[in-house]
């Protein structure tokens, strides 16, 4: 992503729009293991369609910040490590 213009990020969505529509692939999704987070709560339709399908383990949360993530790396951080670390009952 880094070295990528704009229609090698954007070609993919572009060419299989359904593949990337978290809320088509919510049954897809059921027996996954997800955190999503989010600088919007624009998105909570999204994560209420995904939690309402998930029967693994689900978790949304909205992180205040002025710019997507970019002053909250190390929260980030701690959020994969306690999700990786983990146990599922």
């Amino acid at each position: 992503m880094l070295n990528a213009n704009t229609t090698e990020i954007y070609s993919p969505v572009l060419s299989d729009p359904d593949y990337f529509n978290l809320q088509k692939n919510a049954a897809f999704l059921a027996n996954k293991q997800i955190v999503m987070l989010d600088e919007t709560s624009l998105n909570k339709h999204v994560a209420d369609v995904v939690k309402k399908n998930n029967k693994a383990f689900f978790d949304y949360e909205v992180w205040k910040t002025d710019h997507p993530f970019t002053n909250k790396r190390v929260s980030l951080m701690k959020k994969v490590l306690w999700f990786l670390d983990k146990k599922v009952t």
